[in-house]
């Protein structure tokens, strides 16, 4: 159950911070109810919008998997949140990220040139559907997949030699961690 949940193959593990994707795979922590209930939400959401002509291209990249939607010609992030509607991309910094590692491996199987995603997102408490084109520097999405490749081989070489990896946790990702009670981050704080 916790290794469906746990790739150390896809992009959304590898965009966690490194220390608490290495407890959840050391560990085998099944998730909590409030998680379960997260992951029902989001997939039930992400069914209701199947209406729209979405596709779905499978990539891999340095031994990474993505499976990225498309929606008319362009890569689509999909999420749902209870947030409310005032909220910008930039309150989204991991989906951001996400979207960026996902254009990235298309441009780099040659299947996208463009530098341009969207960031599709549903909130539920509104019944609302918000829509951004996000575009991003060429640079940016190096820097969000030496990210990833970084954060793989911490939680590799930690997986082998048994020592907890550094951890590298994104804004506000500390203050959700089910382990921010034994993690020592300066930034659980």
């Amino acid at each position: 159950e916790n290794a469906k949940r746990v790739s150390l193959r896809g992009v959304t593990s590898l965009l966690q911070c490194p220390r608490k994707i290495y407890w959840l795979v050391k560990e085998e922590v099944p998730p909590t109810d409030e998680q379960l209930l997260d992951m029902a939400r989001g997939s039930s959401h992400h069914s209701i919008l199947e209406i729209l002509p979405l596709t779905e291209v499978r990539v891999e990249l340095d031994g990474i998997v993505g499976k990225i939607d498309f929606l008319h010609d362009m890569p689509v992030e999909i999420f749902s949140t209870a947030l409310g509607l005032g909220k910008t991309p930039r309150h989204y910094p991991f989906k951001l990220r996400q979207l960026g590692a996902y254009i990235h491996m298309l441009r780099k199987n040659g299947k996208y040139d463009g530098l341009k995603g969207r960031l599709l997102v549903f909130h539920y408490n509104a019944r609302a559907l918000r829509s951004w084109v996000v575009e991003y520097a060429e640079q940016e999405l190096e820097k969000i997949w030496g990210t990833i490749l970084w954060h793989k081989e911490l939680i590799e070489k930690a997986l082998e030699t048994g020592v907890e990896p550094i951890p590298d946790p994104d804004e506000g990702e500390c203050a959700r961690c089910m382990f921010r009670g034994r993690c020592h981050s300066p930034r659980v704080l």
